[in-house]
């Protein structure tokens, strides 16, 4: 029992306060008229009436309306208050509509009528046309009334043109392009040749401005060995000017003579040309392989013995267009 009321306790006294609590069953709400920017008064008109028909709905208050014509002047909070204590109103609620082209905001505000405090604010935004109106304001009037906040009280029934309106991203640079180099792969497999692997490959470079992300083709064969990967890689930029030095990794599938797996770089570079549509690049990283390559048995043609977890030095320049 003694801990069941520490646990009480402790939740009492960590629990986020409230500002203000939600409103109480029944309390009188005044409407003011409400003002709007850049739109009509008829639609103003009708959309007091929407939010009185929802407040109503919830079923916790007494919704009087204020005497006054919708316009784009917003009801001083003192002038509202006074006329909300005039009509014996608890609480006086000032909703304000401002709109561009193709969209909205829409802002309600309630004052307490006994103190002149804000009791409650909250706002939701919406699409350019009136249609929009009746799910943003049941969205007011559900928050007003449960005081869960309009952006996290959506329903099926509620869902604003906003919403279903596809996001606007920003569109990445996508640059193709041809690199040649070199990799010295160390702790080979016995007998299978040293030294570097020249190389040619093709990369895909997304700029997407605070980062860059890349998709590789890399064929490297000499000295005894041939190996080809398929990659994909993310890069840091460390500006945004022509000349961007990056920093970042990859990692990429590796189909070799003695096996094959997962393959992983830390890879330091340069971009000239970022702003440019031909852009000239340069890297030097250090692959690791997490697979092991065994050593060819001659007679049987077969790769048997020890693992060998090869990694060394890869360099690159290439060309983006």
């Amino acid at each position: 029992m003694k801990q069941l009321l520490c646990c009480c306790a402790i939740f009492l006294t960590t629990a986020p306060a409230w500002a203000d609590p939600a409103p109480t069953p029944n309390q009188k709400v005044a409407l003011a008229p409400i003002s709007g920017t850049n739109v009509h008064p008829a639609y103003l008109d009708a959309a007091r009436d929407i939010l009185k028909e929802h407040l109503l709905a919830s079923g916790r208050f007494i919704v009087v309306t204020l005497p006054g014509e919708s316009g784009a002047a917003e009801l001083a909070p003192e002038e509202a208050i006074a006329q909300a204590r005039a009509v014996g109103a608890d609480m006086v609620l000032i909703t304000h509509l401002a709109r561009l082209s193709g969209t909205g905001r829409l802002r309600l505000t309630a004052y307490r009528v006994s103190t002149g405090a804000v009791a409650y604010t909250d706002g939701i935004g919406v699409a350019g046309g009136p249609d929009d109106l009746d799910p943003a304001l049941k969205r007011l009037a559900v928050s007003f009334a449960s005081g869960k906040p309009a952006a996290q009280n959506t329903d099926i029934e509620s869902v604003t043109q906003r919403q279903s309106d596809q996001l606007i991203k920003e569109t990445a640079t996508k640059i193709f392009g041809v690199r040649v180099g070199m990799m010295v792969p160390f702790n080979r497999p016995p007998g299978q040749g040293d030294g570097p692997l020249p190389g040619l490959g093709l990369f895909w470079l997304y700029d997407a401005r605070s980062f860059m992300g890349e998709v590789a083709l890399d064929l490297h064969t000499g000295n005894g060995a041939t190996n080809f990967s398929i990659g994909i890689g993310g890069y840091y930029p460390f500006s945004r000017e022509n000349f961007t030095p990056y920093l970042g990794g990859s990692a990429a599938y590796a189909f070799g003579d003695h096996g094959n797996g997962l393959r992983l770089q830390p890879t330091f570079g340069f971009l000239f040309g970022r702003v440019s549509t031909v852009q000239f690049r340069g890297e030097i990283g250090y692959f690791i392989n997490t697979f092991g390559e065994r050593a060819l048995d001659p007679n049987t043609r077969l790769n048997t013995g020890d693992s060998y977890y090869s990694h060394g030095p890869q360099l690159s320049v290439g060309l983006g267009f």
